[in-house]
């Protein structure tokens, strides 16, 4: 068996609820279904586009129902640098900052990104709002 094998077989049984940030991007949706289809993860996709799929969960951020719970956090988490409702309200409707939130309350186990967004902006946005495991330095 390769890593590979023994990865997805991990994955497989473990079954994360993992959440993919672009999925108005064609190869995230595409990605989002094969890895539900081949039991590699439970899927939740943000977007506005995204159509259908039976094993695919898709979340429009600016209609979710967790919306004002995570609003409420991100004003919480960075109330200290400044942040008032209204950007609170403007960080969560971005898929990346919805995302790193649904990781952070444990609504998810993990978040992919980085297909439309850049890195930077990938990891400032996961260290800011999931920040970093104990005795992890960046």
């Amino acid at each position: 068996m390769s890593v590979i094998d023994d990865i997805a077989a991990a994955s497989r049984q473990a079954r994360p609820h993992i959440v993919l940030s672009e999925g108005d991007d064609a190869r995230v949706i595409n990605a989002a279904r094969r890895a539900a289809k081949d039991g590699l993860a439970r899927v939740t996709l943000l977007g506005t586009t995204v159509p259908s799929s039976e094993n695919v969960r898709v979340v429009d951020p600016e209609t979710a129902p967790e919306r004002d719970r995570y609003i409420d956090a991100y004003e919480d988490l960075r109330r200290h640098k400044g942040v008032s409702r209204a950007g609170a309200t403007a960080a969560m409707a971005h898929p990346l900052g919805f995302a790193a939130m649904m990781v952070r309350l444990g609504d998810a186990q993990g978040m992919i990104g980085g297909a439309v967004h850049t890195t930077s902006d990938v990891v400032r946005t996961a260290l800011q709002i999931i920040g970093r495991g104990e005795g992890v330095s960046v």
